[in-house]
């Protein structure tokens, strides 16, 4: 017998309803009938199991069931209520007020919104309120009613506790239930926008206070095939002519647009921030946009009225000839010599500003007084794998070897380039000298290391499709930058090029495009702002003597690696001996223009070496 009563509660939980309506349905009281056809297990008696039967209905689907008729041959039974909807009222011709019997329960919702729809065809229940005997039928389009379902689903809601209507101009408006949270729905929101109810470039927009907002048709925000600068109508005339840095954005430099957000006609500007980041590491492979990018940044730092260097070893400074005249002076490398001679000269100068900043006791060098002439300093650095990585020492050459010092030298000139910049960045953020450091990839077995990585706070990557191991290198947390959106990427029509993310400290990162200007262009504009300009800002012969160091004994002459002992008679690394240097260049070869004593040390075997490349060079 316990087992009937299991398989006839079963059967109860199993049935479809079926039933039928009367009445006009306006301002009206409307009887429902309700009718279900029960399956019975085997073992039913209906002298026994009647009673149980109904009991077992009751619980399911609610009071007010009788049996109508028991057929054993079919082994069915059928039952029937009829429901009282008091005041159907057709409040307009699209809602209707539906006033609850007094049994119905919280979890009969679904329950009656499928009964509902059945019986109101094309409305929907969209309010529930079985506290006080009330429900809410609203007209809905097939449209309304998926998009409702789609977000009931991603909130974890009835679907009558979303409200949702057509919006003007497409989309839906809606209302969203009390749960909401910004922080925890918005982007779930967004995705269910563009991939369930709409189309990619769909957006969701909503007001976390009164939770109303909408789901917006849209395009998928991309780029123009390029973005001048905009020179003049981003930079403030009180800092075109000399730094301020009571202006507060001297370091705010604009270098391009940002990708622009759902529904936004336009992009904002990117702009450095030098003051809170006051190093950069730029990264890309060829052809991604790092000297396009670099033109703007020398652009906007000048007319920013901060001092610029800057060293590339590798090309000779091809790529910013037109802003050589612009440069300081003395601070444009073209060679790995004159390399070590700029990043020396920046660093004497941060190491000057750090015992002026001392003196005067104050926390930063834009503190000082005017009366100080202290300027930001920028030192953009390109290329800089090649100029770090070490070259291969030869073997099985003798140790007065030409060929041997010369690699030695240059290698030696690298190493002491790669430790002017690791100190820079990491000593000098608050004196004003900035780095810029500019290469392809950047990672230890390419000659830079981490420890100089860590030290550049902004980050840029360049390039429309980067690969993994180049986010992990370029970037500081490369699982938080976003990537370049694929329509973008794959763009034919230019909208990838000089693209890239950007990542620096106190701010969101983001994708962006750097600003593109012929540099002839851009020189132009810097000179209508009358910027002082030079004739060579190579550094000077004295300059290359005084900073850049060689191999030398400890008199100052210079020698070959590898010897074990100071020697007079060694030969500089054109492979001239020094005493074929004073026979031809006479013994006031190496007196100090700026003193007028004669050089020593380390300054004496620089000005040997440039003195006898002068001499080769003229005697060739």
């Amino acid at each position: 017998m316990r087992a009937a009563r299991r398989r006839m509660a079963q059967s109860v939980t199993t049935d479809a309803p079926t039933g039928d309506a009367s009445g006009s349905g306006t301002g009206e009281e409307r009887s429902h009938r309700e009718e279900i056809k029960i399956p019975l297990p085997d073992g039913f008696d209906p002298a026994k199991h009647q009673g149980v039967l109904l009991r077992r209905l009751a619980e399911r689907r609610g009071a007010g069931w009788r049996l109508d008729l028991i057929d054993m041959n079919r082994r069915v039974a059928f039952a029937s209520r009829t429901l009282t909807l008091t005041q159907v009222q057709a409040v307009t011709k699209s809602m209707k007020v539906v006033a609850l019997q007094t049994d119905v329960k919280p979890a009969d919702g679904e329950r009656l919104a499928a009964q509902f729809a059945a019986q109101f065809p094309g409305f929907q229940m969209t309010g529930f309120e079985p506290h006080i005997g009330r429900a809410e039928l609203t007209m809905m389009s097939p449209a309304e009613v998926h998009a409702r379902a789609a977000v009931a689903e991603l909130m974890r809601v009835k679907p009558w506790q979303v409200q949702v209507s057509a919006r003007i101009g497409g989309g839906f408006d809606m209302v969203l239930p009390s749960g909401y949270l910004p922080s925890r729905h918005d982007e779930k929101l967004n995705e269910v926008a563009r991939s369930v109810i709409g189309e990619p470039g769909w957006y969701a927009r909503f007001d976390g206070r009164a939770r109303r907002g909408a789901v917006i048709p849209g395009r998928l925000p991309s780029f123009p095939p390029s973005v001048p600068h905009p020179l003049g109508r981003v930079i403030r005339p009180d800092v075109r002519t000399r730094w301020n840095a009571e202006a507060g954005d001297w370091g705010r430099i604009p270098i391009g647009v940002l990708l622009a957000g759902p529904g936004e006609p336009d992009g904002e500007l990117l702009r450095t921030d030098f003051e809170a980041n006051p190093s950069m590491q730029i990264s890309g492979v060829m052809g991604s946009g790092k000297g396009v990018l670099i033109n703007s940044l020398i652009t906007g730092a000048l007319a920013h009225g901060l001092e610029v260097g800057l060293v590339d070893a590798v090309k000779a400074c091809v790529d910013y000839v037109d802003f050589k005249p612009f440069l300081k002076p003395g601070f444009c490398a073209e060679n790995l010599e004159q390399a070590v001679c700029v990043l020396q000269m920046a660093y004497d100068e941060g190491q000057r500003r750090r015992k002026l900043i001392k003196k005067r006791q104050v926390q930063k060098f834009a503190q000082l007084p005017t009366s100080a002439a202290v300027r930001p300093l920028l030192v953009v650095v390109d290329e800089a794998t090649s100029l770090l990585q070490a070259e291969p020492v030869p073997k099985g050459l003798p140790k007065d070897s030409p060929l041997l010092a010369e690699v030695g030298e240059r290698n030696m000139l690298r190493a002491t380039t790669l430790n002017l910049l690791s100190k820079i960045p990491r000593e000098l953020r608050f004196a004003g000298v900035i780095l810029v450091l500019a290469s392809q990839v950047a990672s230890s077995t390419v000659g830079i290391p981490t420890e100089l990585r860590a030290n550049l706070p902004a980050k840029i990557l360049l390039g429309p499709k980067p690969t993994e191991n180049n986010r992990r290198l370029a970037l500081a947390n490369h699982d938080l930058v976003p990537t370049i959106p694929g329509h973008i990427a794959d763009d034919p029509g230019g909208a990838a090029r000089g693209v890239g993310v950007f990542e620096f400290q106190g701010r969101s990162t983001g994708v962006f495009k750097a600003f593109y200007s012929p540099p002839a262009e851009l020189a132009g504009w810097l000179r209508s702002l009358r910027m002082p300009v030079c004739d060579d800002p190579a550094p000077t012969p004295e300059q290359m003597a005084r900073h850049v160091p060689t191999f030398a004994s400890a008199d100052g002459e210079p020698r070959c690696p590898g010897d074990d002992a100071p020697r007079r008679g060694g030969r500089a690394p054109s492979g001239r001996s020094s005493a074929a240097i004073r026979t031809e260049m006479g013994d006031n070869w190496d007196i100090d223009p700026g003193t007028g004593g004669r050089l020593t040390g380390q300054a004496r075997a620089n000005k040997a070496r440039h003195v006898s490349a002068q001499v080769a060079r003229g005697s060739a």
